[in-house]
């Protein structure tokens, strides 16, 4: 096997890698975007039930990054069946509204807790079905695969400028090698 043909191959090789990137790129992406419609689709078994707030208030919890190391998070606990549980899934506007319901009502000289309304599901309590949804396999999957896809949608394109410098160094080498041969 000579130069000329050992060069032609790893060019034929990179070529077709570069193809298998696109590939898989666009394997990717469409897996993302079918994940993200098996979110919407996904038959989440859920209960709802009413639970008593004990406290809600905001945490910072230490995340790590050298920007802003720390970031609020919604802290409520609720007491339900006898057990204190932190909710799952909490937002900003419902955080108000949980905040609200630890204040006490008092109705004919006695006080009232008001009840508010929170799904159950696998013994843990959520704060709405959209943060049940958000905790499943499916969404697991989908976020890991957006940010595969992305960090795909960077490398091909790369690779396909890494090709084309390396098709115009092996084709000079080439065009050399007939000069010499002539």
């Amino acid at each position: 096997m000579s130069y000329e043909d050992i060069l032609r191959f790893r060019l034929k090789v990179f070529r077709n890698f570069c193809i298998f990137m696109v590939l898989v790129t666009v394997f990717v992406i469409s897996m993302a975007v079918y994940y993200r419609f098996q979110i919407g689709k996904a038959g989440v078994e859920y209960e709802p039930v009413q639970v008593q707030v004990r406290s809600a208030e905001q945490v910072k919890k230490y995340t790590g990054h050298y920007k802003n190391p720390y970031m609020l998070y919604n802290k409520v606990i609720v007491y339900y069946d006898g057990n204190e549980y932190e909710l799952i899934g909490v937002n900003n506007e419902e955080y108000a509204q949980y905040r609200k319901a630890t204040d006490w009502k008092y109705e004919n000289g006695e006080a009232a807790i008001e009840k508010v309304e929170v799904y159950l599901h696998n013994g843990n309590l959520y704060s709405s079905v959209d943060a049940i949804r958000s905790y499943t396999k499916e969404a697991d999957t989908y976020g890991r695969l957006i940010y595969a896809s992305l960090a795909l949608i960077i490398v091909t394109p790369t690779c396909f400028g890494g090709y084309v410098e390396i098709k115009k160094k092996y084709l000079d080498k080439l065009k050399e090698i007939d000069d010499e041969l002539r």
